[in-house]
């Protein structure tokens, strides 16, 4: 597992370095988590995506979910909960939860 102080940073790694997952927190300093999304999708698509808030947010889930992150994770989840959604990203689905996807659909913001 290697950490990343900034999005920059995270950029860097996953460029040098072979990764096989990505956990991004929304507020990282310089870029924001979706920039570093972003950035991720374009150099590196297929790299699965885990995406982690604080913030339980419509409009970041809608976001990830256009930027093809592969879920949301809020935190305090469980660590049991992490390591099962890391299990399940790597094999190339996805861990959005019901509540996400319909607050998204229904357009809904918090």
């Amino acid at each position: 597992m290697t950490e990343a102080a900034s999005g920059r940073c995270a950029l860097q790694i996953v460029a040098e370095e072979e990764i096989d997952v990505v956990g991004l927190d929304i507020e990282m300093p310089g870029m924001d988590g979706l920039e570093v999304l972003s950035q991720i999708q374009t150099e590196r698509p297929g790299l699965p995506v885990l995406m982690h808030s604080s913030h339980n947010n419509a409009d970041y889930v809608r976001r990830s979910i256009e930027l093809n992150a592969c879920g949301y994770l809020v935190k305090g989840v469980h660590m049991n909960d992490l390591i099962a959604a890391i299990g399940i990203v790597i094999t190339g689905r996805n861990v959005w939860t019901p509540e996400q996807l319909q607050h998204v659909v229904n357009g809904g913001t918090n």
